[in-house]
């Protein structure tokens, strides 16, 4: 997703990622629907969610809030569902129009060539861009696989992190295009 790679794999792994329904009720509805829903990752992982306004994206990104608002950014949806020192996570930005979702896009490439590896992935979406990361997280050799992509008025991340030889980049190509066909 963006700039974010390891901030929200650490937060969710830890178990420091979470809102409460309130808040999460404020998220618009329609970044709700295209992100991953709990129906659609295997059993056993619990979900977190984070709503992110445009504020929580300046804290998060460093890029100042009036840039998402100029942009036209709407809101912000993270669900994450975790299980031990996996994670399977979905991210989708709304935006006014397609233009404001390029940008964001772009915003996510850039990070990802300065925290991650670029890879091959299928096309999903308007643009997409596949990447890998590999690290460690209490002891253990974790990997992450993700794909960032654009459809319509929506950037969004669609990403898997587990030890090594146990998460692979077809899954987070499958769960991007689920996210994709709902944009």
């Amino acid at each position: 997703m963006l700039f974010r790679r390891s901030l929200i794999m650490c937060a969710v792994l830890a178990g420091t990622v979470g809102t409460s329904g309130a808040v999460l009720a404020a998220a618009a509805s329609s970044a709700a629907s295209v992100v991953l829903h709990k129906s659609e990752v295997p059993a056993g992982y619990a979900l977190k969610s984070q709503a992110y306004t445009n504020a929580g994206m300046q804290a998060l990104t460093k890029i100042p809030k009036a840039q998402f608002d100029q942009h036209g950014r709407v809101t912000g949806l993270l669900e994450a569902f975790t299980k031990g020192s996996s994670a399977i996570e979905s991210f989708a930005s709304q935006y006014k129009s397609t233009s404001g979702a390029v940008w964001e896009y772009g915003k996510s490439v850039a990070a990802d060539l300065k925290s991650t590896k670029i890879t091959s992935a299928p096309k999903v979406g308007d643009r997409s861009t596949g990447y890998t990361a590999t690290g460690t997280l209490k002891g253990v050799a974790v990997v992450e696989y993700g794909v960032d992509f654009q459809k319509g008025d929506y950037n969004m991340t669609a990403q898997v992190i587990g030890p090594k030889g146990t998460v692979s980049l077809s899954s987070a190509v499958h769960y991007a295009k689920i996210m994709a066909g709902r944009a």
